[in-house]
């Protein structure tokens, strides 16, 4: 068969075109043209490329209904539609070649802001992190549509010298959901939540920029599967409490303004305009293969006369185009503040041995006689061999995607490349439509398979980018875990910054009084006044007068018997000098590093020594390691605000030293007398915080096992160890027979205490710290617990469970009106305790719960009847069904039900995060990150409430299963059985049965690498705990509620079944004995290995597959 030549005609004059005569192609639909026909056919060229008069429309179409209004030959021009007219005019499309060589120079001294439907973070947003960095300069204000992640996982989703803000994506949906905001680092923001909403109809997320004239920024997603009408009354009621100026909102709002004539396009337009804003993007945003091009992202704003360029970039990142905007705004004056860092020092390892063996000759030579003459030598030696004569300056400035490599870059360019051919392929008619035998046509046209053919190459090169981009960052940080050579910190640092933790820094930026401040010394000095003041402010309240007028007790009234016996602090010696060096964690002291200390103790132990034995013995505290350094941490809110900041304070190195002596002598006394409370759970060795929740669920269930009514108090205390009064500690002290000596010790620890503040590198002045103890030391937390130690001899109407500052207390009766009745005097008791120890409650955070006998009693929150409230200081207490309590769910059943499902979500945003990445890391780590990530968070007082049903736990054993699938399983292959096309299988295997959406088996990945599931972690967590209780006997609170079998040995009394922890750790502990060798008088490496692998045999038996038998033999 021989193919002709079809002759080409000219579309206007209808004839045959000739060789070689001159004629015009349309660059979008193919069709030819004489030349001299261009001017009565009425064609156009448009940026150096030919179209026909049918092409040339849609090609440039526009929205912009105010083009016709602001015509000067028909009316007189509104400057502000004439504006908006411009804007919307002269928006158009960059490539990003053009962008930066176009577009840069708008960029000096403007603002900017540019939004992108990323279609999913997992996917595409290493992609897009990429195209930000090849556009020349940085945007202050990025909006992100369709992240399909939440808050918990946006961590690891970060953009070096950004801050990101994420809104939850909705509850029911994995995909097509999820808005985030990424500000410049010099930017201050604030979560808008009146604004911020997620609903089936609409995603919002707004942030307020302070400044002398605040910035609302707002990113929105308008679900397609939503009811348009519905979102636009949400929209409504959103834009009209929102300011009246300095408002941008960035979105895909899923209407396509091209389509003038649709109803939901007018009401749009017509609430939009009403309200005040203004779109800023009117060319196409989105093109999807197959569908029409089409305005669906915008920008709207309500200072359109401050837009200077506004357009969409190619990004070929989803099937949308980022939309940008360059602006004026009251942002402009904010500099970027570049943090610099000055290195004062070199602890070099040639300049410490310089250091220790000057050190070593001078104490030889000259021997100091006391601790500040030594200490003076100590540090005069070490500016001189440490100190560096002129200061090293460096700004510190961390690169983005430091992984990126030139072949990458071309990688992406030859992406954009091909996305060009594509676009231009998909503009060209099919000749075989427009063609006369168009019906006889047996094959398609040279335009669609070559439409095709651009797609598919296009799609090919974009899938190697993507894995030539994870490849990348996995070679990077394998080289960088490799350089760290084993040292686990430096390794975790690695993981750290893959994980998007990194503390937010201070910008000299802030509010005080009303007045704006960026001067750094005095930024330091407020922060130091405002540190200090804290504790005084709240004192204030307890005046003498008015604990003279509330006619308050005297705090000695609630002091047990004196002890007669008092503590005896014995000399240290060099060894133990030593062992309280090296036990020291690097890093955490105000002065002097740690490492250098530990290096030089082989020459300063046997002054230090001497020199603390004198202490002990003449007590006193040298002033010289009483000077607290404070740095400030940012919590919430306006970072522009003081008082969203906390204190975090380290102290000097040889302090530390001279407390942990201190501490084991004094532990030593009061463990030995039993002076602490067997109910105080915190700071004290063998006691831990599911010891406390243990106590408290079995106190409340044997009571109401009795039909009694039980009431738990929940009480929160402001600034508790900050407040505490230093006469009235020592005065607690001598009664716990602290005195002499010992005594004079701690009051000279506790008196003339000094800090300064050091931030944004400038140290504050020094002020006085008038109460409380010294907060990061090593005697504030045992003192604190002294201070409070007797509370618990207010009252026996209840019992109180202690763990530092959380006070919780726990009232029964056998009605429910009587237990409000004691419950309300226990308050009125504890109320006054607080304030004659000048320690404050805040009602606020207060709450209490209901816990009734009677199943039947669904625990109605509202009561009506007065008596059945509890309230301090005539405040009302809430009420709560359930509570977080020392980081676990309790709620009013004991059912532990919602701290299951909050412990979920936590593990499935853990298991984003480890998805996230695993690819960039070792397979060497990948245990180690099991156990970290998400073990942690799963084995956390476990044994508190992990005795309840197992099909109760099934939800959380599945996502522990998907995680170890993410990272020991063939994830990838199980993913990509999905993205096989329909067409693709054979004709008799288009139906897909259930084995096909069966998963990989953990089984045999739980074997391999010796991981416990949940039923069995449990089951050990709790055997563990049990063992450790009945061999030490601690907590002795807890060691009493177990009986041991006078007739057997090693054998427990189990108590009536129950599925807390006494009932299930005694019923495991006899079952186990039976099989093993379980004994109190083995050592606890020997029981915990023997019961692992004991639980590792049981849970490999019977074949690959889970059964029920696997988590409950032995």
């Amino acid at each position: 068969m021989v193919n002709r030549v079809q002759k080409e005609i000219c579309y206007h004059c209808l004839k045959n075109i000739g060789l070689g005569l001159p004629h015009f192609e349309c660059f979008n639909c193919n069709s030819i043209l004489h030349a001299k026909c261009f001017n009565p056919s009425k064609a156009q060229v448009i940026n150096d490329n030919f179209y026909c008069i049918k092409c040339k429309h849609s090609i440039s179409k526009k929205y912009n209904p105010f083009k016709e209004m602001t015509d000067p030959e028909v009316n007189d021009c509104d400057p502000c539609l004439q504006k908006m007219s411009d804007v919307l005019e002269n928006c158009r499309s960059y490539a990003i070649k053009d962008f930066n060589t176009q577009i840069k120079p708008c960029f000096a001294s403007n603002s900017s802001m540019i939004f992108q439907n990323i279609d999913g973070n997992k996917t595409n947003f290493d992609a897009f992190s990429m195209e930000l960095d090849q556009i020349a300069e940085k945007f202050k204000i990025i909006g992100l549509a369709e992240t399909n992640i939440g808050i918990e996982e946006s961590t690891v989703y970060h953009l070096e010298g950004y801050n990101c803000f994420y809104q939850d994506k909705h509850i029911n949906k994995a995909k097509g959901s999820g808005v985030a905001l990424y500000l410049k680092d010099e930017l201050n923001g604030v979560v808008n939540e009146e604004l911020s909403c997620v609903t089936k109809n609409l995603e919002t997320l707004f942030i307020t920029i302070q400044h002398d004239e605040p910035l609302h920024v707002g990113v929105l997603y308008r679900p397609p599967s939503g009811n348009a009408s519905e979102a636009l009354i949400e929209l409504r009621k959103i834009i009209e409490s929102c300011p009246k100026k300095n408002v941008y909102i960035l979105g895909d709002f899923n209407i396509n303004l091209h389509d003038e004539n649709n109803k939901l396009v007018q009401d749009f337009e017509s609430l939009i305009l009403g309200l005040g804003l203004s779109p800023l993007i009117s060319t196409s945003t989105h093109h999807k293969p197959g569908c029409k091009q089409s305005c669906i992202d915008n920008i709207l704003t309500t200072n359109i006369e401050n837009s200077i360029c506004s357009g969409t970039i190619t990004t070929c990142i989803s099937h949308h185009h980022a939309v940008f905007n360059i602006f004026n705004s009251p942002l402009d004056s904010i500099e970027d503040h570049e943090q610099k860092y000055f290195q004062y020092y070199d602890y070099c390892a040639t300049n410490v041995n310089k250091f220790i063996e000057v050190l070593d000759n001078e104490l030889t030579s000259d021997p100091p006689e006391d601790f500040s003459t030594f200490l003076t030598l100590f540090n005069h030696q070490l500016d001189n061999a440490c100190k560096l004569d002129r200061p090293k300056c460096s700004k510190r400035t961390a690169k983005n995607n430091p992984w990126i490599t030139s072949g990458l870059i071309a990688s992406i360019n030859r992406k954009h490349e091909l996305y060009d051919l594509w676009k231009k392929a998909a503009k060209k008619k099919c000749l075989s439509k427009s063609s006369p035998n168009h019906a006889d046509c047996l094959t398609l046209c040279y335009n669609c398979t070559n439409k095709v053919t651009r797609h598919e190459e296009f799609k090919a090169h974009r899938k190697l980018l993507n894995h030539l981009i994870n490849s990348a960052k996995r070679k990077y940080h394998g080289v960088k875990i490799a350089e760290c050579a084993g040292d686990s910190k430096k390794t975790w640092q690695i993981i750290n910054e893959l994980r998007g933790k990194k503390r937010r820094e201070i910008k000299p930026n802030f509010v005080i009084n009303n007045e704006r401040v960026i001067n750094r010394r005095i930024i330091a000095n407020e922060f130091n006044k405002y540190f200090a003041s804290i504790a005084a402010n709240l004192n204030e309240a307890y005046s003498d007068d008015y604990l003279r007028i509330n006619s308050l007790p005297l705090f000695t009234d609630y002091l047990p018997t004196s002890i007669t016996s008092s503590i005896y602090l014995w000399d240290c010696d060099c060894t133990e000098i030593k062992e309280t060096i090296g036990e020291l964690k690097n890093g955490k002291s105000s002065d002097i590093p740690i490492h250098v200390i530990k290096k030089s103790c082989q020459i300063t132990a046997p002054y230090l020594a001497r020199y603390f034995n004198k202490c002990m013995q003449e007590g006193y505290f040298p002033d010289e390691l009483k000077t607290g350094r404070i740095s400030p941490i940012y919590k919430k809110e306006d970072e522009q605000l003081l008082e969203n900041y906390r204190p975090v304070s380290t102290l000097p190195v040889f302090g530390k030293i001279l407390e942990k002596l201190i501490y084991k002598r004094l532990y030593s006394f009061l463990s030995s007398k039993g002076i602490i409370h067997e109910n105080q759970f915190g700071f004290r060795k063998g006691h831990s915080t599911s010891h406390a929740l243990n106590y408290s669920a079995e106190h409340i269930e044997s009571l109401i096992s009795k039909k009694q009514h039980v009431l738990g108090v929940f009480i929160d205390l402001s600034k508790a160890f900050d407040t505490l009064d230093h006469c009235k500690l020592t005065t607690k002290l001598e009664n716990y027979g602290i005195r002499g000596n010992a005594l004079n010790l701690i009051s000279s620890y506790l008196s003339n205490r000094k800090q300064f503040v050091n931030v944004l590198d400038t140290k504050s002045d020094e002020l006085s710290v008038e109460f409380g103890v010294p907060q990061g030391s090593v005697l504030g937390p045992l003192l604190f617990l002294l201070y409070i130690n007797d509370i618990c001899n207010i009252t026996n109407k209840g019992k109180f469970v202690l763990f530092a500052d959380d006070t919780n207390i726990f009232v029964a009766a056998d009605s429910k009106n009587k237990v409000y009745k004691l419950a309300n005097e226990v308050l009125h008791a504890v109320n006054k305790y607080m304030g004659v120890n000048l320690l404050h409650i805040n009602v606020k955070k207060c709450c209490y719960m209901y816990f009734s006998p009677s199943k039947r009693d669904n625990g109605e929150l509202n009561a009506d009847i007065d008596s059945q409230n509890l309230s301090i200081n005539n405040k009302i207490i809430k009420r709560v069904s359930q509570t977080k309590f020392l980081g676990v769910i309790i709620d009013d059943k004991l059912s532990w039900k919602p701290h299951i499902l909050s412990l979920n979500k936590k593990l499935s945003s853990a298991c984003g995060r480890i998805y996230r990445i695993k690819k960039f890391l070792p397979e060497s780590l990948y245990k180690q990150i099991y156990h970290s990530l998400f073990e942690s968070h799963l084995g956390y007082a476990i044994s508190v409430w992990g005795g309840i049903p197992n099909n109760q736990l099934k939800p959380l054993f599945i996502t522990q299963k998907k995680c170890i699938r993410i990272l020991f399983g063939d994830f990838e292959a199980y993913v990509d059985k999905f993205k096989t096309c329909a067409r693709a299988r054979p004709i008799n295997s288009q139906r897909l049965g259930t084995e096909f959406y069966v998963k990989e088996s953990t089984k045999p990945l739980f074997t391999k690498y010796e991981l416990l599931a949940i039923e069995n972690l449990y089951r050990y967590r709790c055997l563990m705990e049990l063992f450790k209780i009945i061999k030490l006997r601690v907590p002795i609170s807890l060691y009493d509620l177990f009986g041991l079998s006078n007739r057997k040995d090693n054998l427990l009394i189990t108590p009536s079944p129950t599925n807390q922890f006494i009932y299930k750790s005694a019923w495991l502990w006899n079952e186990f004995r039976k099989v093993g060798p379980m004994n109190f008088t083995s050592s606890c490496s020997s029981v915990k290995n023997w019961l692992k692998q004991a639980l590792l045999r049981a849970q490999n038996r019977y074949g690959s597959n889970w059964c029920e038998k696997n988590f409950t033999e032995f």
